[in-house]
């Protein structure tokens, strides 16, 4: 093995050992050339951007790489050669057929705190022993496979990456089974029983699609599992290695699987339980996560290739301005948008609000929302009310929300309160739905429990939608002084209100902030035979 030096001044060293997988030979370099390393670290930062993150004893790694990599990050800046020979002949050998085709290149990289390994596409390129080779073998471009290797103070956590996933790479790492794309998850297993046996019914992948999926003569319901000839109660379903107990445990990793989203799963766990929240401003766009501010670097790639526009927004992840508008610009002309957040489950059917679709869990009362948005698309509704009933909408939708896709809600909420404006008409008469109530209706009344019983004798209908703050006459926004309708006192008005209306099943009583101020009150009541449970709600 030939090793070269590149040496400037006294930093930190990085060994870099590079081979092309189907070869013997193995090349090394050690840099310690400045230039060279922070070229390096700008490399490597880039990489980073695109990983999820693991500790090492979430993974199963083999016995032998894992103490080749103990040894050397405890070793640095000493290092032994045969240790890094070993790890990355143990890579190149975990690779299958495809990933051993000439022009793929094994890397390892060994400095500071870390050990990367790396599989690279280069066979476009002629490889010589230049150390331009470094830049061009580590191009984000080429690299298909990354795994960092870093100690903290907890231990060891993985970075790692993979452009296309293979069962070679997750099984090198030892991911969890869940963790390995869908392509590669295996054949599922549905154990039942029938007249006190157990039988097993096996579908492929492709199968099980066909039958569950676009074929609606087969399904699982909470433990049954219903063909076209009958019903079975299962016992538990495997799909490759993994059992389940459950139908719903199952069903959450299959279309996690399905629709690619465990990576952004982890991803979002990372960075929302991460420091960077709290250091620096989080941004999510439609498309990227970035941070220190919108225009900031990309933290990571959402992609594309999904059925769903991915949420990451939550207390501490700000929803990008463009992208709020333009989901409000969808909302307004009902152009259907399909979302799911990461830090929440999946469900297979999604609610309807309005033109969105959102395949989260929400135990909620999608038809009263949905009479408030059919409002809206009424051609004589004005912009105004308009934006007064998206902010009642989402402002709901928060409330009744588990987090930390409940925070999304309140970040359009925000996003509808900033169009809201003392100026212009509510043309809107009067209905079943709605009613408007100026301010001077609940002036002169301070006592809370006097205010709660006024707004009582008004929600003695169905659910309806109240508006103080909007002269009945005049149709005019004629707001109220935020001041004197706080979060405090309307949330003991409310407390009192759901008191006096048992036979409601949620009132909401908040304020829309306006400029200057002002507010507008609204009260949000719903009736009915509803049977969302508020309990699951999360702060």
């Amino acid at each position: 093995m030939k090793q070269e030096h590149l040496v400037d001044e006294d930093i930190d060293p990085v060994y870099f050992y590079y081979k092309e997988i189907q070869s013997d030979g193995l090349n090394s370099w050690t840099l310690e050339s400045t230039e060279r390393v922070r070229n390096i670290y700008d490399v490597i930062e880039g990489l980073d951007r695109q990983t999820s993150v693991h500790t090492l004893e979430e993974l199963e790694i083999d016995e032998n790489p894992q103490m080749f990599v103990d040894k050397l990050l405890d070793a640095y800046p000493d290092h032994d050669d045969a240790f890094c020979t070993s790890l990355i002949n143990d890579f190149s050998d975990s690779m299958n057929t495809r990933a051993r085709e000439p022009g793929k290149y094994a890397v390892l990289i060994l400095y500071d705190d870390s050990l990367a390994l790396c599989h690279t596409d280069s066979e476009e390129m002629t490889i010589t022993k230049d150390a331009e080779v470094l830049e061009r073998l580590l191009d984000s471009d080429n690299v298909d496979k990354y795994a960092r290797f870093r100690q903290i103070n907890s231990g060891i956590e993985v970075l790692q990456f993979e452009r296309s996933v293979s069962k070679s790479f997750s099984e090198f790492l030892g991911l969890n089974p869940e963790e390995i794309a869908y392509e590669e998850a295996g054949d599922i297993k549905i154990f039942t029983e029938i007249d006190d046996s157990t039988v097993r019914f096996e579908f492929g992948r492709k199968e099980f699609e066909q039958k569950f999926i676009f074929n609606e003569n087969y399904d699982l319901f909470t433990e049954i599992l219903e063909t076209p000839n009958d019903q079975y109660r299962i016992n538990h379903i495997k799909m490759g290695r993994r059992l389940y107990n459950t139908v719903d445990e199952f069903l959450q990793q299959f279309y996690a699987l399905y629709y690619d989203l465990n990576t952004l799963k982890n991803q979002y766990s990372t960075l929302a339980e991460s420091m960077t929240p709290h250091t620096t401003k989080v941004v999510d766009h439609e498309d990227k996560v970035t941070t220190g501010g919108p225009n900031g670097p990309t933290k990571l790639v959402k992609g594309s290739d999904s059925k769903f526009k991915i949420i990451f927004a939550d207390k501490n992840i700000v929803l990008s301005a463009g992208w709020r508008l333009q989901l409000s610009k969808k909302l307004r002309s009902g152009e259907t948008v399909r979302l799911h957040h990461v830090g929440n489950d999946f469900v297979e059917e999604p609610l309807q609000i309005g033109s969105f679709e959102v395949y989260n869990p929400l135990d909620i009362d999608e038809e009263s929302l949905n009479k408030l948005y059919r409002v809206t698309q009424e051609a004589r509704t004005g912009e105004h009310l308009s934006n007064i009933i998206y902010s009642v909408m989402f402002h709901t939708l928060s409330e009744w929300s588990p987090s930390p896709i409940s925070h999304f809600f309140d970040q359009m909420t925000k996003r509808f309160e900033d169009e809201l404006s003392a100026e212009g008409m509510i043309l809107r008469d009067e209905d079943g739905l709605m009613e408007l109530k100026s301010r001077d209706w609940l002036a002169s009344i301070d006592n809370d429990e006097e205010a709660a019983e006024k707004i009582s004798e008004e929600l003695q209908s169905d659910s309806k939608l109240l508006l103080i703050g909007v002269d009945e006459e005049e149709q005019r926004i004629r707001p109220l002084s935020r001041s004197r309708w706080d979060s405090e006192r309307n949330k003991r008005i409310s407390d009192s209100l759901q008191e006096m209306n048992g036979n409601h099943d949620s009132i909401q009583l908040s304020s829309l902030q306006m400029g200057g101020g002002n507010c507008l009150l609204f009260v949000y009541s719903v009736r009915g035979n509803q049977t969302f449970d508020l309990d699951m709600v999360g702060p």
